[in-house]
């Protein structure tokens, strides 16, 4: 509660306080764009790191913005969609 008494009691000092925040962090701020990368980047170990070298080396895939929609199906399927599923490359039915 006091700090927000002495906030209140002191917009400028709190102006000032902020300006000169902001003016420190102007270096750091001009360096920014040149660090932030679209990168999906690879953390060893995970399972997501597993499914993009998959992606890459199973199916030639190099973009890693892809949407890959997996499902289970039920054991016994009608025929119309157990002919469809064994059209899809790589699907096992």
């Amino acid at each position: 509660m006091q700090l927000a008494q002495w906030v209140t009691r002191h917009p400028k000092q709190v102006l000032a306080a902020w300006t000169l925040a902001a003016a420190l962090a102007l270096p750091f701020g001009w360096q920014a764009p040149g660090r932030m990368v679209a990168s999906v980047g690879e953390l060893p170990g995970t399972e997501s790191t597993h499914v993009t070298h998959l992606l890459r080396d199973e199916f030639g895939e190099n973009d890693n913005n892809v949407v890959l929609v997996t499902f289970e199906a039920p054991a016994q399927l009608l025929p119309e969609g157990q002919a469809a599923l064994e059209k899809v490359p790589g699907s096992r039915a």
